[in-house]
């Protein structure tokens, strides 16, 4: 595991719109590449987007070794425990995995359960819930993209917009493409439908 430096904490203070405006603003760290963006992501207070950059971390072999009570603080949660066991074994560290893999997650199965209740009752709001919750269990970025849809459903764009918004972040190289073909409504709705020129662009920008 490697070594760098602990970024500043964040003001708790912030509000949501600027929040997530300052958020968009870390996407700009992928020029330099994904490693230095889910670095700087570890700092966000929403532990959502913390999960989704400790696993990206690990499947990219990049946790540095002061990190590793962070990955522990979070192995609650499948989608880093599932990751984090084989990394420790990767690099030695078989105490670390051994308290990884006496960690207690979430029970996946009864999570899917209750999602498929609420998909019986259409229950779109509680859906939305269990899909970030079977996110933070699993770590699939599926279940991120299928909360878009259902939180579209529970309430219209305005409800979506911060569920797109926690997707893109969390996996920006999966979900940017989604968000330009599956977002159209929503941009289009605040009046700034994209061209495919413009779609293009946007993904060009990304990529650099």
């Amino acid at each position: 595991m490697s070594q760098g430096l602990i970024l500043p904490a964040l003001s708790a203070a912030e509000e949501p719109s600027a929040t997530m405006l300052r958020q968009f603003g870390l996407l700009g760290l992928l020029r330099r590449g994904l490693v230095p963006y889910y670095q700087a992501l570890l700092q966000e207070p929403d532990q959502r987007l913390r999960v989704a950059a400790i696993v990206a971390l690990l499947e990219l072999k990049a946790i540095w070794s002061t990190q590793a009570d962070l990955v522990l603080a979070h192995a609650n949660h499948g989608a880093v425990k599932r990751r984090a066991f084989p990394f420790f074994l990767s690099v030695f560290e078989y105490g670390l995995a051994e308290q990884v893999a006496r960690t207690a997650s979430e029970d996946v199965d009864a999570l899917l359960a209750e999602r498929q209740l609420a998909e019986l009752r259409l229950d779109y709001k509680t859906m939305t819930d269990l899909d970030i919750a079977l996110f933070l269990a699993h770590g699939s970025p599926e279940h991120l993209w299928s909360a878009e849809a259902h939180a579209d459903l529970a309430g219209g764009w305005r409800v979506a917009v911060p569920i797109y918004a926690l997707s893109l972040l969390a996996r920006p190289n999966e979900s940017l493409r989604l968000v330009i073909r599956d977002g159209v409504a929503v941009i289009d709705r605040l009046g700034d439908r994209p061209t495919e020129r413009s779609a293009a662009q946007l993904g060009s920008l990304l990529a650099r």
